[in-house]
């Protein structure tokens, strides 16, 4: 109960002199998140730091994660020591975070086997953003050669396990000739607010891909797209107003392919002409 009675105490102030090699790892883990979520990552780094040198797997973890991306704190070498260090005390994160490490080079050399081993590790513990990665891996076709089947099945993992990348799902389904499985996927993206999404569902409506065509649903989806900050979406309603003899509008044409020009996108040589 005394113990149980410090450790409250201590995790109600953000003193840095109030903790030390004996505070509780919890505590100092609660009060780096505190720290890390308020912005204040020197004193995040400083809490993790006393809970991972206490064998803490979660703040190694947290450390890595600043080292590896928070400008500012980037430290290649530091991320990779403490992605190696929590990825061995057994934190999913941080073995998902190691094989990133292999992947990109970040700290160590490149290694596709120790990424993979990694990664796959992590997914084995359920973590759906690992099996988003290894899914990245094998449509990049880089570390290994493209898998598109492959891709898709750690995507689809992703998704069974709660995170799903209804974007890339619908993307890999699009890649395989599963046309109508692509729409279900990306009609979800666009209803969760992606822009990409959006240009998508009017890709598929403008050339009748896993639907009926259907311009007039496509022009409604490129103005999503549009709103919602994709430029590219300005070519496609230029190509709708040159090309599709319903909805023929030279001035509109005019307008879409200006505003792609000033978005720095490159016009086909079929709207030009």
């Amino acid at each position: 109960m005394r113990k149980r009675l410090l450790d409250y105490a201590l995790a109600a102030s953000t003193d840095n002199a109030s903790v030390d090699e004996y505070t509780a790892v919890h505590t100092l883990y609660n009060l780096s998140m505190a720290a890390y979520d308020s912005g204040d990552y020197e004193k995040s780094i400083y809490y993790d730091t006393i809970a991972a040198k206490k064998g803490y797997a979660p703040s190694m973890n947290n450390l890595a994660h600043i080292y590896y991306s928070v400008e500012g704190h980037i430290d290649e070498d530091l991320a990779f020591y403490w992605y190696e260090k929590g990825a061995a005390a057994g934190d999913s994160y941080a073995m998902n975070g190691l094989g990133a490490c292999y992947k990109y080079g970040i700290g160590t050399m490149p290694h596709a086997e120790k990424a993979l081993h990694w990664l796959g590790k992590a997914a084995d513990y359920g973590l759906a953003l690992a099996h988003k990665n290894l899914g990245a891996i094998y449509y990049e076709g880089q570390l290994v050669p493209q898998d598109i089947d492959k891709a898709l099945w750690h995507y689809q993992q992703g998704e069974i396990l709660g995170e799903p990348d209804h974007s890339w799902l619908g993307y890999l389904h699009d890649l395989k000739g599963n046309h109508e499985m692509a729409v279900h996927y990306y009609q979800l993206d666009y209803e969760n607010g992606s822009d990409v999404g959006a240009y998508n569902l009017g890709i598929c409506y403008s050339q009748g891909i896993g639907v009926s065509k259907d311009l007039s649903s496509a022009i409604t989806y490129f103005h999503a797209a549009l709103e919602r900050a994709y430029p590219h979406a300005h070519l496609e309603l230029a190509r709708i107003y040159v090309s599709e003899e319903d909805f023929a509008d030279e001035s509109l044409a005019k307008h879409h392919i200006s505003e792609a020009e000033k978005a720095g996108l490159e016009i086909p040589q079929e709207l030009l002409s």
